[in-house]
């Protein structure tokens, strides 16, 4: 088993994307759940002198926050993929060591944002 793991392999940065992957997928849903509830459901702050809450522009600040970060995340899933795809194709220190830095940057921020859209669900 130990031997294995004697030359740069791409277990580690593979294992990592699935979860980077499924946290931008969490993300995505929560983003996109939030939105329909202030589209249909939430009622604007009392005093934010609004008619819908989708014209609030602290609520519209925050989900272009959101936004902007969700799509960095899909960006960067995408662009950790390729690394991945091109150390897998040739398995060596370089390309696997810049596929496990792509992958963490993805990770990283997919925690963040899937934390961050799902908190928004509760705030709204």
């Amino acid at each position: 088993f130990q031997s294995a793991f004697e030359r740069p392999t791409t277990v580690g940065p593979l294992a990592q994307i699935l979860h980077a992957a499924i946290d931008t997928g969490i993300a995505r849903a929560a983003f996109e759940d939030a939105l329909h509830f202030v589209r249909t459901k939430t009622r604007p702050w009392i005093d934010a002198g609004n008619d819908k809450a989708t014209e609030d522009p602290l609520t519209l600040k925050s989900f272009g926050h959101l936004s902007s970060r969700l799509h960095a995340a899909e960006a960067l899933l995408e662009r950790a993929g390729e690394f991945l795809d091109r150390a897998q194709a040739d398995s060596n220190a370089q390309t696997v060591a810049a596929a496990s830095i792509a992958v963490a940057e993805v990770r990283a921020l997919s925690t963040e944002i899937s934390l961050a859209a799902g908190s928004t669900l509760f705030e709204l």
